[in-house]
């Protein structure tokens, strides 16, 4: 028989354990923005400034306003914050495959670069025993150091 913890499905839109920290702070700013403005907006319709609403004791009418709508301000914070942490996952995601990308494309560059690097000095040290056998068979002194060491001086 399966396992039911195996067979379960991860919800569409979670959020990893390390991001519910920012995501709670992103909500709870987003709430407060959303009531704050609510608050302003009925604050500006029924007085001149917050001074003239606490003197007339209509501040808590006018809290009340602005707290009527939290239902819907919550789920406004809460789709605009699962928005926008679905929106940083895939910014992430796209920025670690770019990464990736660049990284295995650096990698077959250098991997390219040893093997071009390889076949020069191949073809360096080829061309010097040529050059050698070729003083060699006319008799003639041959003194130039193999290619790539720093010995100036003949091989005795």
């Amino acid at each position: 028989m399966d396992n039911p913890s195996e067979s379960r499905r991860e919800p569409a839109l979670t959020v990893r354990r390390e991001l519910r920290p920012f995501f709670a702070a992103l909500f709870i700013l987003q709430t407060f923005g959303l009531v704050a403005r609510r608050f302003y907006i009925a604050l500006t319709e029924r007085s001149d400034s917050l001074w003239t609403a606490l003197a007339d004791g209509d501040i808590l009418n006018i809290l009340a306003v602005s707290l009527s709508q939290l239902e819907r301000d919550g789920a406004k914070a809460i789709i605009s914050t699962v928005i926008l942490m679905e929106v940083w996952d895939a910014m992430m995601g796209t920025r670690d495959a770019i990464n990736d990308w660049l990284e295995k494309r650096r990698q077959k560059a250098l991997v390219e670069g040893r093997a071009e690097g390889r076949a020069e000095r191949t073809a360096e040290v080829i061309a010097w025993n040529d050059r050698r056998l070729a003083a060699e068979a006319n008799d003639e002194p041959f003194d130039e150091p193999i290619p790539g060491t720093n010995d100036r001086h003949p091989r005795p």
